[in-house]
């Protein structure tokens, strides 16, 4: 098991040389980070106050354990950002709102003209990714090529209110259909970057993505009923 510490008074390469030969009789593997000031041990073999006198032995360094994550905040912290993206986007809709319908329209206006935008900074590692799990896109991959600009035409068709109902029938299509590929990978338990940020935010493809992909399709039956 790794260990992670913090070092203070680390402040320059012959201190990492000077560590890394000091507390290698300590540990199976010992490896510093400058930049970050940090310590690791793979499996100490003594306590935590023997390495940190050994280590005041070795200079004028301190050793600081670093505080222990929980579970929930590891199982949490990949999706931040999905969840802070959709977090303002539910606050800018509410600006403009005059009934819930009107809410929606807002919303998913944001939301696929934001997720459109991070999928076309890097089209083509978008399509690759999308062609993990897609039903269509990995059987015929210009499927990931066009699919940002449909998400693109579905924001800019909600933001000018422009040809709702097609606009409403063309998302549950859309989205119903993406879940299917989601859930089949979900089944199989593949474990899969979630490309709906493209490649530049790391998101796994999980029960997250799957209510995404369901929510939109459930605002689409909302605003044709109503």
């Amino acid at each position: 098991m790794q260990e992670i510490y913090s070092v203070k008074g680390m402040h320059c390469q012959s201190c990492v040389r000077k560590i890394e030969q000091g507390m290698a009789s300590f540990a199976k593997s010992v490896q510093v980070n400058l930049s970050e000031a940090q310590l690791y041990l793979t499996d100490p073999l003594i306590s935590f106050d023997e390495l940190k006198t050994r280590l005041a032995g070795i200079g004028a360094y301190e050793l600081i354990p670093q505080k222990k994550k929980s579970p929930a905040f590891i199982a949490f912290q990949p999706y931040f950002p999905l969840l802070l993206i959709v977090a303002y986007l539910v606050v800018a809709s509410c600006a403009s709102m005059s009934n819930v319908s009107d809410w929606m329209r807002h919303f998913m206006a944001g939301f696929f003209l934001v997720f459109s935008f991070f999928k076309l900074l890097n089209i083509h590692a978008f399509a690759d990714g999308y062609s993990k799990y897609d039903l269509l896109a990995m059987r015929w991959k210009p499927y990931g090529f066009i699919y940002p600009f449909c998400e693109l035409g579905l924001g800019l068709s909600y933001l000018f209110d422009w040809q709702i109902r097609g606009v409403l029938l063309a998302t549950l299509v859309l989205t119903l259909f993406g879940a299917c590929g989601v859930i089949q990978s979900m089944r199989q338990k593949q474990e899969i970057r979630c490309a709906c940020l493209g490649n530049l935010l790391n998101v796994p493809l999980s029960t997250v993505t799957l209510i995404e992909d369901l929510g939109m399709a459930a605002m689409a039956v909302f605003m044709l009923i109503v």
